[in-house]
């Protein structure tokens, strides 16, 4: 019988078995989509861990650059309580984009104002890493040539990214290609 958003009790247990006697690891990203309906997968296969996301009535997330900076993604984040964690090791921001909070019994990692971004926390002989979103895997917005770029060369950046993207897409009919960002 399934249920838990299509996980039967055998298979979220076999997830906790592999992460607490077997040693595996588990890391969940939020956010990709920004539809809250997508997470119920995610927040059921956390739920034996103690950590979850805060996504009912969230809409796409809580952090949302346009409106808190007045500029394009990412929200960038600064607050992190445990510098020592080896996942934010040499890191003094993050980027983040609309985000679910991050809850439970896990260390907090990242944080911005009320929001939990990030925990961590060791499970058996396992581990557990809960961050909020996908941003973080946005990598051609971060480290082109293994530079990091400021706020605005980030812009400036996706911008560049999103034009090619959209030339490319309109290549083969009557649209007009992009220009200055605009999809």
């Amino acid at each position: 019988e399934r249920g838990n958003a299509g996980f039967s009790a055998a298979e979220l247990d076999a997830l906790r078995n592999w992460i607490e006697v077997d040693g595996g690891g588990l890391m969940t990203l939020a956010g990709y989509t920004a539809n809250a309906n997508d997470m119920a997968p995610t927040v059921a296969l956390l739920a034996p861990t103690g950590m979850s996301y805060d996504y009912q009535n969230r809409g796409p997330g809580v952090l949302d650059a346009r409106a808190l900076m007045n500029s394009p993604p990412p929200v960038i984040v600064r607050d992190i309580p445990a510098p020592d964690h080896p996942s934010v090791e040499g890191i003094k921001a993050m980027g983040v984009f609309n985000a679910y909070p991050v809850v439970g019994d896990g260390q907090v990692i990242i944080r911005s104002g009320e929001f939990n971004l990030a925990m961590a926390k060791q499970l058996g002989a396992g581990h557990v890493y809960v961050f909020s979103d996908e941003w973080i895997t946005q990598d051609v917005l971060w480290t082109p040539m293994g530079r990091p770029l400021t706020q605005c060369q980030q812009s400036c950046n996706q911008c560049k990214n999103q034009c090619t993207q959209c030339d490319n897409n309109c290549s083969n009919c009557q649209m007009q290609p992009c220009q200055g960002g605009q999809q």
